[in-house]
């Protein structure tokens, strides 16, 4: 890869991916931990996974804003 196809990459993307994806994994591996240890009914895992899950949403729209300003930036 040149320096010029390395300015291209949208970092924030590739750093937003890499998150997501360390992010469930850990959580993953943390409740099944919890889940075996202290054997946590389904009712509190269910509206846990649904936290989760509105939390991977939400980093999606931190990281468009985040994108947007770095734009911005990059522009002015």
């Amino acid at each position: 890869m040149t320096l010029d196809m390395l300015k291209q990459v949208d970092w924030v993307q590739v750093l937003t991916n890499v998150a997501k994806t360390v992010g469930v994994i850990l959580v993953a591996v943390g409740v099944g931990g919890l889940v075996v240890t202290l054997g946590i009914p389904e009712a509190i895992i269910g509206a846990f996974l649904l936290i989760v899950r509105l939390a991977i949403s939400a980093w999606g729209t931190l990281a468009t804003i985040l994108g947007t300003g770095t734009a911005a930036l990059a522009v002015g």
